[in-house]
């Protein structure tokens, strides 16, 4: 019994060892395609939360040489006028996650931006309630194309 106790712990040490080299190695290296950030991006400008581990905030932004690269990837929606109030909510909580972090200097998104006829998608959405009932997102990724700027925004908040 002992010896199966004691070859579970190694083989659970072990994985977990796996899984830090795994996320230590992808925060080193192209962590947008880890993302799922769509590939033929011409320049890019990448903001991880590096003290970050269970709770973090990270922000990038990815410029293409057209949008057909963007808007013909998977999961991305055309926006409409009546969903940009909506929008501009994630942008607005993730501003002041970045203004407590002290590092605006790394953030440059403007919720002027958001406009009917660009694109966007979220995933990993979650939503928590305050104490006085107010609604607030404590957990999303957001990718907004800016089609005018031919920009690909990416923040994710997980606080």
């Amino acid at each position: 019994m002992k010896k199966v106790l004691f070859f579970s712990i190694i083989i659970i040490n072990f994985i977990l060892a796996i899984n830090l080299i795994y996320l230590f190695f992808i925060k080193k290296g192209d962590y947008a395609e880890y993302l799922g950030i769509p590939k033929g991006y011409i320049e890019k400008y990448e903001y991880w939360d590096e003290e970050g581990f269970q709770d973090y905030t990270d922000y990038a932004k990815y410029i293409y040489p057209n949008k057909d690269i963007v808007i013909m990837s998977d999961g991305f929606n055309i926006v409409k006028n009546e969903e940009i109030k909506n929008i501009k909510t994630y942008f607005e909580d993730f501003y002041s996650s970045m203004k407590q972090q002290g590092r605006l200097d790394q953030y440059d998104f403007k919720t002027e931006q958001i406009n009917e006829g660009d694109w966007i998608k979220t995933t990993k959405v979650e939503k928590g309630t305050w104490s006085d009932g107010g609604e607030h997102f404590y957990k999303y990724s957001v990718y907004y194309f800016d089609v005018e700027t031919l920009t690909l925004y990416y923040i994710h908040n997980n606080i």
